[in-house]
């Protein structure tokens, strides 16, 4: 397994493990939207892409609400670049979305 920086450069296990520790480097952005869910951007350090040679490093989900496990949306990026213009548009689209997509869908 490979583990990366925030910059997408390679780096050790150890050094991913006491980055991921430190809130303040793995917390990229959080917000909560009108609607009340918790809309949160982070860097993970490990690569979830399935497309090879492409790296997917952050995430941002939006929960329910603020401390919910209810994921209600998920998008993965490769750079801090990315995952901040991501978070913002999550934002904008959990603010703006009609009452009836505010909730999660039932499977």
């Amino acid at each position: 397994m490979r583990y990366y920086d925030k910059d997408g450069l390679p780096i050790s296990m150890k050094s991913w493990v006491t980055l991921f520790e430190t809130e303040s480097y793995r917390v990229v952005k959080q917000d909560e939207a009108k609607d009340g869910s918790w809309v949160s951007t982070v860097w993970m350090g490990l690569n979830h892409s399935i497309t090879p040679g492409k790296l997917k490093i952050f995430e941002t989900m939006a929960f329910a609400n603020k401390g919910s496990d209810d994921v209600l949306e998920c998008r993965r990026y490769g750079s801090m670049k990315d995952a901040l213009t991501g978070h913002e548009e999550v934002l904008k689209e959990r603010n703006e979305a009609p009452r009836h997509h505010r909730r999660k869908l039932e499977p």
